[in-house]
């Protein structure tokens, strides 16, 4: 019979139980936020942020009770949270009207997500002595499925999901003649580019082929379990297969550098005698490297036939579509350069490059938000000091991973977390993945697994350390510490981000009812009240953020609805003080004068708007048709012909040459 003690010795930790809670309420959490992005739903991103908030908050409970050991974490820890609090007081100071709090409150919870990662991988070595990589299998598992389950959504909406949805279009009638709308549908779902989760194609291309390296230490650390073996074997094929269906050039420089990843793995991971499996693993992986390359792509007819710049180049007008697409991140890095230079050393806040893009914008450039370079990103909008925080972060990160490569203890799913992070960077230098909430949050959650792996020479797991029957929180006291920790958390994520989702909220939802009005009869007798409704919602949306020049322009818009051209100028004008460089801004300005009999006003706002932007073709038109109404025909008719010239859509093009024709067909004075 069993001794007492023996009995005791069984009994099930609690500490592993409150473990395994945290890493499945985590594992929920990042799931939910990466199907339903918090980028294009507006409440969210903010349950997602104190979901985060409140489990990191739970980690550090954890890992004070349990005593895990945090050598190593607060050198990359703390760099993240200064990079956070110099990006808020940068942003809360900048003259310029960036609105930067959702960026802030990204970097918060990305340094919430590093220590989250920190604490599974350094907690699950700790609680569980006799499998001290549960934390990082637990880390590794989590995104190679979620990587599998993307690259299958794909490969189903390419196959199924897009050919569907054609079939019904067509069979519903509305593909006459005519109608740009859903002509332009009807091309988006031929082409079958596949969709993304994050909301481009690029970026999901990007993070599929980053998360090659993680799929290869799976197979590489499974050995004799053949199950494990076949589904990483599978979920290989399956993100190489999706992302040549995204046909994204980008996306397949990364996933090249990714299955070089795959063999340098398989290099270090394998025996010496096994050198000629990993030989063989080269040649299979180049071999289906140069069939994706030389193969035809998904996209290759559709862009065939549109591979003219449709923006017109000073430089030449038929630049093939890859070189278009360099070509604009050169524009973007030009302009970006051309910003910080203004601001060297303290940058102009977070958000700072969009606000300011229009005022740099080059002739030729597309419309963008993002440098389309990660540390140009952070340059532009936290000067030198921000950049020099961000790079010692990926410093440290460096040497950590360096430090366990010299040492020989580096396990295969620690250099598979290298292996993600590195490709995630490379592919941050061309492309706005980082910029993207979820993925940003991917990268530090995986950042933190890796300084957390145990290559630190002062870190010991020692069975000592676990205390089977220890109590998470031992008195009432550091109970109610916890909680009002939580709530000072939660309460103080909530202030920087709720007034901009509300915001956002209340505007979607004016859009929302516009959109509505517009479906009704002509003379309906909901209008009235659907239009009074648009400027209630507008209005609140003006009362969560008071100075945001977006929102006093759209309620603005709501003003004109109920025709009321004196609030609604009163709006565009306060606008236009809180947002100077915005060229929209001043055409609204210009269409309330002029509606008003003020000609010369209208035409000076216009002229203004086109300065600001003066690639934008429907601002041309706009100033085309007021000239044409004053009776000059052939100012009228040069600005008619810029706007031919600049029309970028279909509808804008169709547009452009309606408003050439009809002034051509006048007289002058007519």
């Amino acid at each position: 019979m069993a001794s007492s003690s023996d009995i005791t010795s069984l009994a099930v930790d609690p500490s592993r139980r409150t473990y395994g809670a945290t890493a499945l309420l985590v594992g929920l959490i990042l799931a939910w936020s990466h199907w339903q992005p918090g980028q294009a739903y507006p409440l969210q991103g903010m349950w997602q942020a104190i979901a985060l908030t409140l489990a990191s908050a739970l980690a550090l409970a954890l890992a004070v009770a349990s005593r895990v050991p945090l050598t190593g974490l607060a050198g990359p820890g703390g760099m993240l949270l200064l990079c956070a609090g110099w990006g808020w007081v940068r942003t809360a100071f900048s003259p310029v009207p960036a609105g930067g709090a959702p960026e802030v409150g990204t970097l918060v919870l990305a340094g919430a997500a590093f220590w989250i990662g920190a604490f599974l991988a350094r907690a699950g070595a700790t609680l569980f002595p006799e499998r001290r990589q549960v934390g990082l299998w637990l880390v590794v598992c989590f995104f190679c499925s979620l990587t599998v389950v993307f690259s299958l959504h794909a490969i189903l909406e390419y196959h199924v999901l897009y050919p569907r949805q054609l079939a019904e279009l067509r069979r519903s009638g509305l593909l006459d003649e005519g109608n740009q709308i859903a002509e332009s549908i009807a091309h988006a779902l031929e082409i079958r580019r596949v969709s993304s989760r994050f909301g481009n194609p690029n970026v999901l291309a990007g993070f599929l082929g980053a998360c090659l390296p993680l799929l290869a230490a799976v197979f590489a650390g499974t050995r004799g379990k053949k199950g494990l073996r076949i589904a990483s074997g599978a979920g290989i094929a399956a993100v190489l297969y999706a992302v040549w269906r995204t046909g994204s050039a980008g996306g397949m420089i990364v996933t090249g550098l990714g299955a070089a990843g795959i063999v340098a793995i398989a290099a270090l991971s394998w025996p010496r005698k096994n050198s000629g499996k990993t030989f063989l693993l080269s040649v299979a992986i180049s071999a289906l490297i140069l069939l994706f390359h030389f193969a035809p792509s998904p996209q290759a007819s559709v862009f065939a036939e549109t591979q003219t710049v449709p923006v017109v180049s000073p430089d030449d007008s038929s630049t093939p579509r890859q070189a278009r697409t360099i070509m604009q991140r050169v524009y973007y890095g030009r302009s970006g350069l051309a910003m910080w230079r203004d601001a060297p050393l303290w940058g102009h806040g977070l958000g700072g490059y969009e606000r300011l893009y229009s005022r740099y914008r080059l002739f030729g450039a597309d419309e963008t938000a993002f440098a389309h370079n990660y540390p140009l990103q952070v340059l532009v909008e936290s000067g030198l000091l921000g950049l020099g925080l961000f790079l010692g972060f990926l410093f440290l990160l460096a040497k950590r991973l360096w430090d366990g490569l010299q040492r020989g203890t580096i396990s295969t799913l620690h250099l598979g977390l290298g292996g993600v992070l590195v490709l995630l960077f490379v592919d941050g230098l061309g492309e706005y993945i980082l910029s993207v909430r979820e993925v940003l949050l991917d990268f530090c959650l995986l950042a933190g697994a890796l300084c957390a792996a145990g290559n630190n020479r002062n870190v010991t797991h020692s069975p000592t350390t676990v205390q089977p029957e220890r109590k998470i929180l031992r008195s009432r006291r550091s109970l109610a510490v916890w909680i009002l920790s939580l709530a000072v958390s939660a309460c103080a994520l909530a202030l920087v981000i709720v007034p901009d989702q509300m915001g956002s909220l209340y505007a979607q939802r004016t859009r929302d009812t516009w959109d509505t009005m517009e479906q009704l009869t002509p003379g309906s007798r909901r209008t009235p009240e659907l239009a009074r409704e648009s400027l209630r919602l507008a209005d609140r949306a003006v009362s969560w953020q008071p100075e945001n020049p977006r929102l006093l322009q759209l309620r603005a818009y709501a003003w004109h609805v109920v025709d009321r051209p004196d609030k609604m100028q009163s709006d565009l004008i306060h606008a236009a003080r809180l947002h100077p460089d915005s060229a929209s801004i001043r055409a609204d300005l210009a269409r309330v004068a002029w509606r008003g009999g003020q000609r010369d006003e209208a035409l000076r706002r216009i002229d203004e708007a086109i300065a600001r932007h003066p690639l934008k073709s429907t601002y041309h038109e706009q100033k085309a048709r007021h000239l044409a109404t004053m009776g000059r025909r052939e100012e009228a008719l040069q600005e008619a012909g810029q706007a031919v010239k600049l029309a970028f859509k279909s509808l804008e093009k169709q547009s452009s040459r309606e408003t050439w024709r009809e002034i051509a067909k006048t007289g002058d004075g007519k």
